[in-house]
């Protein structure tokens, strides 16, 4: 499997992941109400909140673009300017020829 194929999955994992966790906070936010926003606050419902929240918060911007080499499609940049690349530990780099 190729870098650029790898990447594409990976994003749309998250894409799928983000999804699916929206879908659930829909479908359970009367009981969140109910349970959880209406009580008196403690470290608990703000550890709750901490638990519920920050994987949609994360989700939402590690799916935004941060680097213009994301601007468009891997695959795409590699096949409109051949350009080898390489994969990082901060994402795609375009390699030196």
């Amino acid at each position: 499997m190729n870098i650029c194929r790898s990447v594409n999955i990976g994003k749309q994992s998250r894409a799928a992941a983000l999804g699916l966790l929206i879908y659930e906070h829909i479908i359970t936010i009367e009981d969140e109400i109910d349970l959880i926003w209406l009580k008196k606050k403690s470290w608990v419902t703000c550890l709750y909140h901490f638990n519920r929240w920050l994987p949609a918060v994360w989700l939402t911007f590690d799916m935004i673009q941060q680097n213009p080499y994301n601007a468009i499609s891997s695959k795409t940049y590699v096949r409109v300017t051949k350009t080898p690349i390489r994969l990082t530990s901060s994402g795609l780099v375009a390699s030196p020829t």
